[in-house]
């Protein structure tokens, strides 16, 4: 009995270690499928406002008082995400995708996602060793932080939660 239990627990410890070591490409092609999803998919609903901008805050998520309408702070155990929301800009816009393309930063991996007059795209680019730059964007919102490896698949599927629910009201 105690070796069967035995065996059970070190196929369990086994089984987690290996699901814990996956690439960081394996975890990017994760994160952008589940992007993907939620830039389809009907937005989540906004539960957070500043001035005349709506938008879904994680419940785990603070809202820096630093924030204003252009440039929103968001904080998570201890990492920033940045929402930057254009308001010129329409939902086709891909100034934020033009931009990263002219910039000489190290692209590891990106998705382009285009709907009805809508264009988004999410990419992971290297800043430093293990450390990510991630950034979502969907016409003028664009949502960045830096991760770290393990974060990669979390952080895309959540930043593209916000930056869909974005939703910019007539001042």
């Amino acid at each position: 009995m105690i070796r069967t239990w035995t065996k059970l627990v070190l196929v369990a410890a086994i089984f987690l270690f290996l699901s814990a070591c996956s690439t960081l490409e394996e975890r990017a092609a994760e994160g952008m499928e589940k992007a993907e999803e939620v830039f389809f998919s009907e937005s989540v609903e906004a539960n957070e406002k500043i001035e005349n901008v709506q938008f879904f805050k994680p419940s785990n998520f603070a809202l820096s008082e630093e924030s204003d309408a252009q440039n929103i702070i968001l904080t998570n155990r201890g990492e920033t995400f940045v929402l930057f929301v254009n308001p010129n800009e329409k939902q086709d816009s891909r100034l934020y995708y033009d931009m990263l393309k002219a910039q000489s930063n190290e692209v590891l991996y990106e998705k382009t996602f285009e709907e009805n007059d809508r264009f988004g795209f999410v990419a992971v680019v290297q800043n430093a060793e293990n450390v990510m730059e991630i950034i979502n964007s969907s016409g003028g919102i664009k949502m960045s932080t830096l991760a770290e490896e393990d974060h990669v698949e979390d952080h895309i599927e959540t930043m593209m939660k916000v930056v869909n629910s974005v939703r910019i009201s007539k001042p």
